[in-house]
């Protein structure tokens, strides 16, 4: 009954449709409305299949030492399916895992809990925002990706990735000067062998190209 009720938990699970797929079939705005139950049945699902082997070795575990020590101890009704806690046998009080405890047991606690269910909201809000990137929506992919660089969620991420994208996101929006301060930010953060960094280099200077021809973006238009 137990693998039965797993197996249907994971099928459920599988069959919820991610972000990319909305996004690509019923467009970015759907999905960005899809994002904040999206977030919650993801960290279910998640911490679900993290949490099974836990949960599929306490629950025997639980059962037989409750009929093992009902039976030891003489009682007069086997509580079917409950493992007692407080029995006592030959003056000695034993703790029995209950089986409520085992089905909620979860090696997700206290900060690892928080550090998982983060890693689960940065990567959705990631995705609402590279959809509209892909859209050519750079306003509103901007948005995801600053906001996403000024908070914690930024590590799950990486940093060097939001600002690539940023500096993008400003560069496809004519704002040159934050498109420049991405990229040189990137470039502080990045790895030697990064492979973005000549796509960098070279976008930086047609910028500099264009600020010489006195075509230097909207920003300074305004």
């Amino acid at each position: 009954m137990g693998f039965l009720l797993a197996a249907g938990m994971l099928i459920t699970a599988a069959c919820a449709p991610s972000l990319q797929k909305v996004g690509r079939q019923q467009g970015c705005d759907i999905a960005e409305e899809y994002l904040p139950s999206y977030i919650v049945h993801d960290i279910k699902k998640e911490r679900f299949k993290k949490n099974l082997p836990y949960r599929m070795v306490l629950l025997p575990i639980s059962v037989t030492v409750g009929f093992l020590f009902n039976y030891l101890s003489q009682a007069t009704v086997i509580l079917p399916l409950i493992a007692p806690s407080g029995h006592k046998l030959l003056g000695n009080e034993f703790k029995a895992l209950g089986l409520q405890q085992a089905i909620s047991y979860t090696p997700l606690k206290g900060s690892k809990a928080d550090h998982f269910d983060d890693s689960v909201i940065a990567h959705a809000d990631f995705d609402v925002g590279y959809c509209y990137y892909q859209s050519g929506n750079y306003s509103k992919a901007s948005s995801y990706f600053e906001t996403l660089l000024g908070s914690s969620y930024a590590q799950y991420i990486g940093e060097q990735n939001l600002l690539f994208i940023l500096g993008d996101c400003y560069y496809m929006l004519s704002l040159y000067d934050k498109s420049v301060d991405a990229y040189r930010k990137f470039l502080d953060y990045c790895s030697q062998e990064d492979d973005r960094i000549q796509l960098v280099n070279n976008r930086i200077k047609t910028i500099d190209a264009l600020k010489k021809k006195g075509l230097w973006g909207i920003e300074h238009e305004q």
